[in-house]
């Protein structure tokens, strides 16, 4: 009965974006991706991140709920929690046997703030003197 269903329900391909495709670091390299959701009614958050070598192994990897005040201050925290797991595990920047070479986050909105941030402050110190 079950199989009737199934095969009578319309089938359809979903077309994924390249975007969403992960591109592994150069031979010897860890690669750090993190992300983070967040619940702005709860003040929670969701946080993961994952290492993995350049051939897709999986180095550590975890994921939690937090509190927090916006997505941008869980997405930092997923960072900070993965660059610190990276210290546990041995990993530093520039060691010869693994190196962390990128650490991404699914968002760019960080980045973009930061900059923003600067240039807001470059503009109250200048107005200022």
């Amino acid at each position: 009965m079950t199989l009737d269903y199934i095969s009578k329900v319309p089938s359809h391909t979903i077309e994924h974006s390249n975007a969403n495709k992960w591109c592994p670091p150069p031979d010897g390299w860890i690669k750090i991706n993190t992300n983070a959701s967040f619940k702005s009614e709860e003040g929670t958050a969701a946080i993961g991140y994952i290492a993995r070598t350049n051939l897709g192994h999986v180095v550590f990897a975890a994921g939690r709920q937090i509190e927090a005040t916006s997505v941008l201050e869980a997405e930092a925290k997923a960072m900070k929690e993965a660059i610190a797991e990276a210290h546990q595990h041995g990993l530093q920047q520039g060691e010869e046997r693994l190196r962390i070479v990128t650490l991404e986050i699914c968002a760019l909105r960080l980045d973009q703030t930061i900059r923003l941030m600067r240039d807001r402050i470059s503009r109250v110190r200048k107005s200022s003197l």
